[in-house]
């Protein structure tokens, strides 16, 4: 995944549990999708799940969906 793919900026894949970072949305984007320059070429797009972040018990990093043709 290559950074055109999400430009636009407060996109995060990661919060820190401490002091509110989630609902304040000041986050770090640190989760990566690698791929060859064959199969980026069929990235035609790329979801940051931020809803999986907000159920109980959820993880401080969500998933990145690549969809691919």
């Amino acid at each position: 995944m290559t950074r055109e793919h999400l430009p636009e900026p407060g996109r995060y894949t990661y919060w820190d549990y401490t002091q509110l970072r989630f609902p304040r949305n000041e986050g770090m984007r640190i989760d990566l999708a690698y791929a060859t320059p064959a199969l980026a070429a069929r990235v035609t797009g790329v979801e940051i799940d931020r809803n999986e972040r907000k159920g109980k018990g959820a993880s401080d990093h969500v998933p990145v969906i690549l969809d691919l043709e």
